[in-house]
């Protein structure tokens, strides 16, 4: 899949690019990303997925109302277990996904298991900044299908900043 990414005649394999007077870099700009794998369903126990998984996930919640440290109430309509690469996995969108890869393919047929009840996907979201005139990256088929060949879909979100 590419998602748009030619300027000025170039073509960037990049996730962002920002548009400066005399020319157009890669890879640079005020936007951010995010790589996340979830798995969620209604009645989701999170520490039922990490017993299961043998891993600790990044944030999780139950379903239901609670109320966060600003005190603002947050209704979450399904309980969800969220797994974020570590830090030191790479600035790369690729790198952070074959991180995440690497950590939960080893546990694929317990995963397969979990989806006969709950569903998981891989959600990558970008945020462009004000400044950055194109974006785009290839995401590599053979990575893809190693997600999707476990039963876990691939999310692509754009939010405006």
């Amino acid at each position: 899949m590419f998602i748009g990414a030619i300027a000025g005649g170039r073509v960037y394999n990049g996730l962002m690019a920002k548009k400066t007077k005399s020319k157009t870099r890669a890879g640079s700009g005020d936007g951010s990303f995010f790589v996340i794998f979830r798995v969620y369903a209604r009645d989701l126990d999170p520490q039922e997925i990490t017993e299961k998984l043998g891993i600790k996930p990044s944030t999780s919640w139950l379903r239901g109302v609670e109320t966060a440290a600003t005190g603002k109430k947050i209704a979450r309509q399904y309980g969800q277990w969220n797994l974020i690469p570590p830090a030191g996995s790479g600035a790369a969108v690729i790198k952070r996904m074959e991180k995440l890869l690497s950590m939960i393919k080893p546990h694929s047929e317990v995963l397969k298991g979990i989806l006969k009840t709950a569903h998981a996907d891989l959600n990558i979201v970008v945020r462009p900044g004000k400044d950055q005139a194109v974006m785009g990256t290839i995401f590599p088929a053979k990575l893809i299908g190693q997600f999707t060949d476990m039963g876990i879909d691939i999310r692509f979100g754009l939010h405006s900043t």
